[in-house]
């Protein structure tokens, strides 16, 4: 399932595309972000991604850190990003962005929630992205790996 987003499902306001505004965990907790149900996790396949920055700063820093020895364990993980991407017109979000071989993206969102919530708490959202070969190739030209087999 190559380019596919890992989401929560939640409520969506009427002005917001539910396929566009993903919401696994979002790092920017913004109003929007904090009416998240964080029950249940959907499979989307959103288009027209944009691969804006990498994230950096303190609390960033200790999010990357601790998804670290998760990652480790997923053998079929090759490298990590954490990158702030645009989905359709100023719809904003910070995206785990992960190049991967054949893997359960359920498994490993449970996963990576777990290990996000110790970090965050419940209140703060993270999106995952499992890249495909071009947009991983795109990744690559605003971020560096923060991990890497």
């Amino acid at each position: 399932m190559k380019g596919c987003i890992v989401k929560k499902k939640k409520a969506c306001p009427a002005n917001l595309f539910a396929l566009l505004f993903l919401s696994f965990f979002c790092l920017n907790g913004n109003a929007e972000n904090s009416q998240r149900n964080t029950q249940e996790i959907e499979l989307v396949r959103p288009s027209g991604i944009i691969f804006l920055q990498e994230k950096e700063g303190e609390f960033e820093q200790t999010v990357k850190n601790a998804l670290v020895p998760l990652l480790e364990t997923l053998v079929e993980v090759r490298s990590a990003y954490l990158v702030l991407v645009e989905y359709g017109i100023n719809n904003r979000s910070v995206a785990l962005c992960l190049d991967a071989g054949v893997i359960d993206e359920r498994l490993i969102a449970e996963k990576v929630s777990k290990v996000f919530k110790n970090v965050a708490g419940k209140e703060l959202f993270l999106d995952i992205l499992f890249l495909n070969e071009m947009q991983r190739l795109e990744v690559e030209k605003v971020a560096r790996a923060f991990y890497r087999k």
